[in-house]
């Protein structure tokens, strides 16, 4: 059973990963599924592939990162059960896609996916910064704002997309986008040095 409870109004770093560190992102056309269910069961303008998905105005994405075996979101919960529905039906029917384009059966993901409550606005800023730029982190790219599988081209304005309704959460808090790009490279910075010390560090 789950610890965590979701509440209505909170925000949540949430992640999961492929079952043995798999890829469940081969090509560009499964990050477009992933991202075309997405978008409806959130019930976005975009042509449904079934009704039946759509959670319309249950949870409201915030920024996200697909990386080849792991993705990455933060989302607020609106109504109740909105982020649990949310992540059984878009892991449900990625799944299934997956399996039957390549063929194979069972579990696609690690387990249920992980959560953890953003219980302040300086928290959120850091989760916010870790997720958009998560794919220059783990050195998929050089440069976050050419990723095309992330939500900082479109915090930057580099995207026609969208496709996150609620990122002035985020950008509204700098005084303009040099601000929030200075801040963008130092965390990028930060998280990079970190994430290179702890090859070295022994529980």
């Amino acid at each position: 059973m789950r610890k965590i409870k979701f509440t209505n109004g909170e925000y949540y770093h949430i992640f999961n990963r492929g079952v043995d560190k798999r890829e469940v992102f081969l090509n560009e056309g499964d990050n477009l599924r992933f991202l075309n269910y997405i978008k409806e069961i959130l019930d976005f303008e975009a042509k449904p592939f079934s009704r039946r998905l759509s959670l319309k105005g249950a949870v409201e994405l915030i920024s996200y990162c697909l990386n080849p075996n792991h993705f990455h979101f933060i989302l607020r919960q609106v109504k109740v059960g909105g982020i649990s529905n949310f992540m059984h039906l878009l892991a449900t029917s990625y799944t299934m896609f997956f399996n039957a384009k390549y063929q194979r059966s069972g579990s696609l993901f690690q387990g249920p996916f992980k959560a953890v409550k953003i219980d302040s606005n300086e928290h959120l800023l850091w989760v916010s910064a870790y997720v958009n730029a998560n794919a220059q982190i783990h050195g998929l790219t050089n440069d976050a704002a050419n990723y095309k599988w992330c939500s900082y081209p479109e915090y930057l304005g580099f995207s026609a997309e969208n496709f996150c309704q609620h990122k002035d959460i985020i950008i509204k808090q700098f005084k303009d986008k040099e601000q929030f790009e200075s801040f963008m490279h130092d965390c990028i910075i930060t998280m990079k040095e970190k994430k290179e010390l702890q090859k070295y560090l022994v529980d």
